[in-house]
């Protein structure tokens, strides 16, 4: 059976181009970096796109490859948006385009409808609400081996949590505070404006790398995943820290509905996690990850993933 010849687009979050760059179903990727090219040059590509002038394709690149696919997917952005309506008018390819974020309020949907031949998303919310296709998160590996091959390290940390503020401050002083009390080994980067720095000691307003990133992730015992206002669906990183041996702690319950119960046994809730005694925390935490990692891998590998997403009718 020929393999299918499958086109990604992306704004080049690290994420997925790691997994893009080690897939061995894409045939060609296109990651338009929002931030790569100069500032007057990413204004007038902007106007450009969004006057309606033709010639929109002279942003997209290999354009004789995104013809000859039989699939373009395309992950949610803001230029993903501007760019659509482009990449249809030079391909008959099958389009899907692929909300690994929730729709945002200004989010032309009905246009990406119109466009695509399928719009799905990760959160069952939007999918209910939007009248999508639902595909849930794959799970992401870490770009990088220790220096004996290996992917386990040294765990420096009990409890981590790195991400954007987004309304989430109150909850995550909570756990911060109640974890200090416990004297587990915390690092929390919430990165947020200047104002909520001045008034909130978790929050910086610098933004930490991709790399550094993975590298707390990997040297964490445990990861709090806590969702945006609205969301139901979890998201990539929950599953990177699980397949990865990571315990997670979320509000997001969605997630025990997919997995197998002994790797469910890795995952608590906020709400009792708060609620555990201090020995109990420390026995969560602190215990051996249980169950088989590469189940998870096997689930929700991007290769996978990717396969399904497109095959599927």
């Amino acid at each position: 059976m020929k393999r299918p010849s499958i086109f990604v687009c992306s704004s080049g979050a690290p994420v997925i181009q790691n997994e893009v760059d080690q897939s061995a179903q894409v045939t060609r990727k296109f990651f338009w970096d929002p931030y790569k090219k100069p500032k007057a040059l990413r204004l007038i590509r902007r106007l450009h796109l969004k006057s309606g002038l033709p010639m929109g394709q002279c942003w997209l690149a290999h354009t004789q490859a995104i013809s000859a696919s039989d699939y373009i997917l395309v992950f949610d952005g803001l230029l993903s948006e501007l760019l659509l309506p482009h990449l249809r008018a030079i391909t008959n390819a099958k389009i899907i385009y692929y909300f690994w974020n929730p729709v945002r309020k200004k989010c032309p949907l009905g246009e990406i409808k119109r466009i695509a031949d399928e719009v799905v998303s990760f959160d069952p919310g939007d999918v209910e609400k939007y009248g999508l296709r639902y595909a849930p998160a794959f799970a992401s590996s870490v770009s990088f081996p220790n220096q004996s091959g290996s992917r386990k390290s040294e765990k420096l940390f009990d409890l981590s949590f790195i991400g954007r503020s987004k309304g989430r401050i109150g909850i995550l002083q909570r756990i911060f505070s109640v974890c200090e009390k416990d004297h587990f080994k915390l690092f929390f980067h919430v990165k947020g404006t200047r104002q909520e720095s001045k008034k909130f000691r978790l929050v910086k307003t610098a933004s930490i790398s991709h790399s550094e990133y993975e590298k707390t992730l990997i040297a964490s015992r445990a990861v709090l995943d806590i969702t945006a206002p609205g969301q139901k669906g979890f998201t990539v990183r929950p599953l990177q820290a699980l397949m990865h041996g990571i315990k997670v702690i979320t509000d997001n319950s969605e997630i025990f509905n997919l997995l197998d119960s002994d790797i469910s046994r890795n995952v608590m809730t906020i709400e009792n996690f708060l609620d555990s005694s201090l020995e109990q925390r420390q026995r969560f935490v602190r215990s051996e990850f249980t169950g088989c990692k590469n189940s998870i891998k096997s689930q929700f590998g991007f290769d996978g993933w990717l396969l399904d997403l497109v095959e599927s009718r």
